[in-house]
């Protein structure tokens, strides 16, 4: 069961506050589309503070050129045929929602 994702590139917006920090990860080819993923810092009730944040969103807003780069590694590595690429192939796996 592969599940397509909003294709990238995935840009980093950060809003603010005088409380809170949001981090918006979009599509950078249509600003119509809506949100990839928002994540608010919550410091003020003990939760996720802003540093936290957007360490997490960075990652996030980077998985698709990461998705993208492991599949090319693990085609190299196969290639090569030194290399056990099980752990590779398990975490596209894990990207893509499929069986691991």
């Amino acid at each position: 069961m592969t599940q397509k994702h909003t294709p990238g590139p995935w840009v980093l917006k950060v809003r603010k506050r005088d409380d809170f920090t949001v981090a918006e990860i979009k599509i950078d080819a249509s600003p119509y589309r809506g949100d990839v993923a928002r994540l608010q810092s919550c410091e003020h009730i003990d939760g996720i503070a802003t540093d936290e944040l957007l360490a997490n969103a960075r990652l996030i807003a980077s998985a698709p050129e990461l998705l993208e780069a492991l599949e090319m590694a693990v085609l190299w590595l196969k290639f090569d045929g030194k290399y056990d690429v099980l752990g590779f192939q398990a975490a596209i796996a894990k990207a893509k929602g499929e069986p691991q």
